[in-house]
């Protein structure tokens, strides 16, 4: 999502999660505390943060203000597949119930 910002500055993305501790990491000031590691991310992020590319724990505010949405999950081990699948059911019925 930071590279659509970056190659897209046009383009607000709006980076939502549950996790409010996930999300102040995104927020962080000190870009050392980033809750991942991928080379060139702090660069990124220091130059689209809080410009075009957002962070924030206000689902309902993201979606309301989206032209497009597109749901991410964590990586899983196969085991749980089932889990992940009723997850996200779930969350795209409430989704589409709290949408329509």
């Amino acid at each position: 999502m930071a590279v659509i910002a970056l190659k897209c500055p046009s383009i607000n993305v709006y980076v939502v999660d549950q996790n409010k501790e996930k999300i102040n990491s995104w927020n962080n000031t000190n870009l050392d505390k980033l809750p991942v590691f991928e080379p060139g991310l702090k660069d990124i992020i220091k130059e689209t943060r809080n410009k075009n590319l957002f962070f924030s724990s206000k689902i309902d505010e993201a979606i309301n203000k989206s032209e497009m949405i597109d749901v991410m999950q964590n990586t899983i081990i196969k085991s749980d597949l089932s889990k992940l699948h009723n997850y996200e059911d779930e969350q795209i019925d409430s989704f589409i119930k709290e949408n329509n």
